[in-house]
């Protein structure tokens, strides 16, 4: 998943997706192709937009909106100290620039300061309360802070402001299956699922759902599907995963 963005302002920033996402059950049977913490955003090195990036990273902004775009511009090249440097700059030109709070949350999110994060996301919310794309960035903090209800709660209201939202039925699922609640998680994928059929995490995070309840039959069939889409996408890791659950599962029913 990748973030797209906007260069031409601030106005015109667009949050289309989130990065990869830990799954709360790592430890579980279930192995995940993207469980390994990591930077928020990894910039390939075919990346058309890379040379633009490194541009604006090297220039001498003077307004706010300059330094935001270089700040942003950093943050792709996961240069995040330099990145709060200057959305630390931005928001000292213009105190209400929602977009410089949210981004520079997700730079000390990613140098592990989530209580920083947490702040300069709560203070987000305030300037922009109907941005589903900041509840989501919120629900995600405090789903890391282990407040899972508080997580739920923002991941929900992120719902209610974007009911197409993607990532925020997958992560409100990904965090009931912390809970425990793996109907409610189920529910949740299946919604992910309508969005977006091609989403091979969101079979497969399905599966374990219903695994855990003990549905072995349809957590295979989901297993199968997700397998195939790994397979159509290149994804070897996950293809891989999900082969060994599905021989996993298999065992499971003959013994049945």
């Amino acid at each position: 998943m990748t973030f797209v963005f906007g260069l031409t302002g601030c106005s015109s920033l667009m949050i289309l997706a989130e990065p990869n996402v830990n799954y709360p059950y790592q430890q579980q049977p279930l192995p995940s192709s993207n469980i390994a913490p990591q930077p928020l955003l990894q910039l390939q090195v075919q990346d058309p937009q890379a040379a633009e990036f490194q541009r604006l990273s090297q220039t001498n902004p003077k307004t706010a909106g300059e330094f935001f775009q270089r700040g942003l511009a950093k943050f792709k090249l996961q240069d995040f100290t330099g990145a709060i440097d200057d959305f630390d700059q931005a928001i000292e030109l213009e105190p209400e620039l929602g977009e410089a709070y949210l981004y520079r949350g997700k730079c000390k999110k990613a140098l592990k300061d989530r209580k920083g994060a947490a702040a300069d996301l709560e203070y987000a919310l305030r300037l922009n309360p109907d941005s589903a794309n900041v509840f989501l960035r919120s629900g995600w903090n405090k789903e890391q802070m282990r407040d899972f209800r508080g997580a739920i709660a923002d991941y929900t209201k992120a719902i209610e402001l974007n009911p197409d939202l993607f990532e925020a039925y997958l992560r409100r699922g990904d965090t009931k299956v912390i809970m425990s609640d793996y109907n409610s998680a189920i529910a949740d994928y299946n919604e992910a699922i309508a969005i977006d059929p091609n989403s091979a995490d969101a079979f497969r995070k399905r599966a374990y759902a219903r695994y855990k309840l003990k549905d072995y039959r349809e957590s295979m069939a989901d297993q199968e599907t997700a397998k195939e889409l790994y397979q159509s996408q290149g994804n070897y890791e996950g293809y891989k995963g999900t082969v060994d659950m599905i021989n996993l599962l298999r065992e499971i029913v003959k013994r049945r």
